[in-house]
Parts: C-alpha cells; sequence; structure tokens
C-alpha cells in the first residue's frame, strides 16, 4: 500500500492543466485503480474510478475489472455485482473475467450458491464458462462443505469438453475430505 500511496503523491504533486505537469489518462487511472485491487483496497479503487469522470475520461472495461477484481479479493458481493451492473449500465458488454471477479466475490463471501448462480448467468450473455469459472464454482463447494454440488459442478464441466486441471481435481477430493 506504501508504494501505491507515493504514486498517488506523486500524481496529485504533479496533476494540474499546465503542459508541463502531467495530464492523467485512462491508463493512468487504470493502473492506479489496478493497484489498489491487487491489495482489495476497494474505497481507492472506487475513488479513482470516479476521478476517471471527474476528469471527463470514458471508463473502459478494463477500469471496471480492476474494481470487480478489488471487490473479489475482499469478498464484497453487493459491491461487485452493483460494479458488474455499472459497467452494463455504461454499456460495456460483459466478458468472462468480470463474471469471474463476481464469483470470486462470492466464493471469497463462502456463498456457493451466489458463484454458482453467476456461473450460469454467462449464458443469458451468450458466454461459454472456461475452466477458471468452473474451478471457482467447485472450490466454492469444496469450502462450503458440499461434494455432491463439486461432484455436479464437475460433471458440468466435463460436458462443456473443458480439461480438469491440479485445480479441478484438488477442490474436488478436498470438497469428500472435509465432509
Amino acid at each position: 500500500i506504501d508504494k501505491n500511496t507515493d504514486s498517488l503523491n506523486f500524481l496529485n504533486q504533479n496533476q494540474d492543466n499546465n503542459d508541463n505537469k502531467i495530464k492523467p489518462d485512462i491508463t493512468t487511472f487504470t493502473t492506479l485503480i489496478d493497484a489498489f485491487s491487487k491489495s482489495g483496497d476497494i474505497l481507492n479503487a472506487e475513488k479513482y474510478f470516479d476521478k476517471i469522470e471527474q476528469n471527463q475520461v470514458h471508463p473502459e472495461r478494463i477500469a471496471y475489472s480492476a474494481v470487480l477484481k478489488a471487490c473479489a479479493k475482499s469478498g464484497d458481493t453487493l459491491k461487485a455485482v452493483n460494479w458488474f451492473h455499472k459497467m452494463q449500465f455504461a454499456r460495456i458488454t460483459p466478458e468472462i473475467q468480470q463474471f469471474n471477479h463476481v464469483i470470486q466475490a462470492h466464493t471469497e463471501a463462502a456463498n456457493a450458491e451466489g458463484a454458482h448462480v453467476w456461473l450460469n448467468k454467462m449464458k443469458s450473455f451468450k458466454l461459454t464458462p472456461g475452466l477458471i469459472s468452473f474451478n471457482q464454482v467447485l472450490n466454492s463447494y469444496s469450502q462450503s462443505k458440499q461434494p455432491s454440488k463439486a461432484v455436479e459442478i464437475f460433471e458440468k464441466l466435463e460436458k462443456n469438453n473443458l480439461v480438469p486441471d491440479s485445480i479441478t481435481y484438488g477442490s474436488v477430493i478436498n470438497a469428500f475430505s472435509q465432509v
């Protein structure tokens, strides 16, 4: 966080309308938001997202995704869903990565059913969940000690012609070992 604070101080000291001052663009703001998201700092991620619009820069999918990642890391499902909807309201079509962040938020919050719901929502966007999406839901059911649900997700994964990896098998095994 100290490095993020140093970066912010530098930006704030040099941000001005003068030609010899820094004029932040979408890349600048997205880099800051991403730095905060890596530590799960939703407040600062949101703060710098708001500055995108204050500087009359149009936020892109990657900026929304960075805020969603902060929500995911902290397990804040309400904020994750809210940011997902804000992205849609901005007419930005969500992709698998943004769904994965919402699924991860539910997993971090120990809400396996919520994670499963968001996995299923991908279909309404004509998206095909990938191995990461399935593994997150599998992990969620594993952590919540629901081996039958973990097996159900495993079977769906195989029906989607995805090849299980060590994370997949580890989650299923872990689900049964915790019963």
